[in-house]
């Protein structure tokens, strides 16, 4: 699947960034588990002192998307409510 080759991608982007105390291991590791180190090292990062983020683009676009298919998948799960006359 292409999510998890771009979640390979964004891995080693962030691995090669130098950022991380602890590279994200993915070599054994199933996707889902590297997928919640991901999650967890981008949020871990601290913004530089111009507010932004110095995290590789690569990796940074990956984890939005990610973001923004939760926000959409969360949305698909609501239950409308009835409205009230």
């Amino acid at each position: 699947m292409k999510i998890f080759k771009d979640l390979r991608d964004a891995v080693t982007a962030l691995n090669e960034s130098g950022l991380l105390k602890n590279k994200i291991i993915m070599e054994g590791a199933e996707n889902p588990d590297i997928l919640k180190q991901f999650m967890a090292s981008i949020v871990a990062i601290p913004d530089d002192k111009n507010g932004k983020s110095p995290t590789p683009k690569e990796a940074l676009d990956f984890y939005n998307s990610i973001l923004d298919s939760e926000e959409i998948a969360a949305g698909m799960t609501k239950i409308p409510q009835e409205k009230e006359n």
